[in-house]
C-alpha cells in the first residue's frame, strides 16, 4: 500500500509539473504576443520630393492669357538696367509675353538715383586685456550719403481696369555707406573718385531687387509656375516590431509612386500606385486600437501619412478627414491642425480658380493677344 501511494504521488507530481509547464508556456506565448503588440514604436522622418503647379492667388478673368510691358525708367536706371533686361527679368509662368497689347499690361516706373550730402563718419574701437585694462585705441572712417528713389508697377488690363499696384520705393530717404578705412582721408577720396560707379552699382541693385519682387508678386497673383517641393512622411523605424517590414514596404511603394508626379501630367499613375499604400495605412487605424502610446503612434503615422497622400492627390476633403482623425488620436494633435489648415487653403484656392488639380499641361504658344480696335 505504501509503495502504491509513493507511486501515485510520483505520477501526480509529474503530471502537475507538466500542467504547470504548459501554463507557463501558454502564459509566455501570450505575454510575448502582448509585448510584441505593445513594444516601443519609433517613427522617423522619411523625405521625398514631388512636382506640382501652383495656382494663382488672384486668377485673371477667363481668357486673359497674355501680357506686355510699358516701361518708364530714368537715365541712371537705363544705364544699368535697360528695358530689354527688365522684360527678360520679369516672366509670368503660364502666360504669354507679347510685344503689342496684351490682356494685361505691366506698367513699370523707376525714377532717378542720385547720391547727395556725403558725410564723413567715424568710430573708435577700444581694446582691453583679460583684466579689462585698456591696451589701445583705433579709429575707423567711412562715408555716408543719402538718396531717394521712387519706383512702382501698375497692372492694368486691355479694357483700362487697374488690377494691382506694387510699390518698390516711395521716395523716402535712404543711406548709402562706404567700407570702413583706418585713414581719415581714404573714404572721401574713394567717394570722390568713384561717384559714378557707386551710383551705377546702387541703381543696379535697386532695379534688380525691384524686378525680383515684381516677378514673385506677379507669379503669385497670376501665374502657374511649376515647383518641386520637399516633404516628409513619418514611418516606423523599429526593427523588432512585427509591423516594421509592412510599413517599410508601404513607404517603398509610396516613394516609387511619388517619383512619377510632376506639374504637367495628370495624377492617374500616382493615384493607381498609391491604392495599396492607402489601404495599408487605413488598416493600421483598425488593427491598433489601444490607448497605450505605441498604438497611438502607429495611428498617428497612419493619419499623418494618409492626410499627406490625399493632399498630394489634390483631395482636400479626404485630407481634412484624416487631419481631424489625427487630432482626435491625441498624439501630436498640432500636426493635425496644421494639415487641416493646409487642406482648407487648397480647397479655397481650387474654388477661387475653378480648377481642382495642380497637375496639367500649359502650352503658351496657343495663346493669342486680345483683338483691339
Amino acid at each position: 500500500m505504501l509503495q502504491y501511494n509513493i507511486h501515485f504521488y510520483y505520477l501526480s507530481h509529474r503530471l502537475t509539473k507538466k500542467i504547470n509547464m504548459k501554463k507557463l508556456i501558454l502564459m509566455g506565448i501570450a505575454f510575448a504576443a502582448i509585448n510584441a503588440h505593445a513594444q516601443k514604436v519609433d517613427l522617423d522622418r522619411h523625405n521625398f520630393k514631388y512636382g506640382y503647379r501652383k495656382l494663382p492667388s488672384n486668377p485673371l478673368d477667363e481668357g486673359y492669357k497674355t501680357y506686355n510691358f510699358s516701361i518708364a525708367s530714368s537715365a541712371s536706371i537705363k544705364e544699368v538696367y535697360n528695358d530689354e533686361l527688365v522684360k527678360s527679368a520679369v516672366l509670368i509662368d503660364g502666360l504669354k509675353k507679347v510685344d503689342g497689347q496684351g490682356h494685361i499690361t505691366i506698367n513699370i516706373s523707376m525714377g532717378e538715383v542720385a547720391l547727395r550730402d556725403p558725410q564723413l563718419k567715424e568710430r573708435e574701437e577700444i581694446t582691453k586685456d583679460k583684466d579689462g585694462k585698456e591696451t589701445g585705441r583705433k579709429k575707423y572712417y567711412w562715408i555716408e550719403a543719402t538718396y531717394n528713389w521712387n519706383a512702382d508697377a501698375n497692372v492694368t488690363d486691355y479694357k483700362g481696369n487697374r488690377l494691382h499696384r506694387v510699390i518698390f520705393a516711395s521716395g523716402e530717404a535712404n543711406t548709402w555707406k562706404s567700407s570702413e578705412y583706418e585713414s581719415r582721408a581714404a573714404p572721401g577720396d574713394y567717394y570722390n573718385n568713384n561717384r559714378f560707379s557707386i551710383r551705377s552699382g546702387l541703381a543696379s541693385t535697386l532695379a534688380g531687387n525691384a524686378m525680383k519682387t515684381l516677378q514673385s508678386t506677379l507669379n503669385n497673383r497670376y501665374g502657374y509656375p511649376a515647383y518641386t517641393e520637399h516633404d516628409i512622411l513619418w514611418v516606423m523605424d523599429s526593427k523588432k516590431h512585427p509591423e516594421q517590414d509592412a510599413m517599410q514596404n508601404a513607404w517603398t511603394q509610396f516613394k516609387a509612386a511619388v517619383a512619377t508626379m510632376n506639374a504637367s501630367d495628370s495624377l492617374g499613375e500616382f493615384r493607381t500606385k498609391t491604392i495599396p499604400v492607402i489601404a495599408y495605412f487605413d488598416s493600421l487605424k483598425t488593427r491598433f486600437t489601444g490607448s497605450e502610446k505605441a498604438d497611438k503612434k502607429l495611428r498617428y503615422a497612419a493619419y499623418y501619412c494618409l492626410a499627406k497622400i490625399y493632399l498630394l492627390l489634390d483631395n482636400p476633403d479626404a485630407a481634412i478627414k484624416e487631419a481631424d482623425g489625427l487630432v482626435a488620436n491625441d498624439y501630436d494633435p498640432k500636426d493635425g491642425k496644421y494639415l487641416r489648415k493646409e487642406a482648407e487653403d487648397m480647397k479655397t484656392l481650387f474654388e477661387k480658380n475653378q480648377i481642382y488639380t495642380r497637375h496639367f499641361p500649359i502650352d503658351i504658344s496657343q495663346y493669342k493677344a486680345p483683338e483691339t480696335k
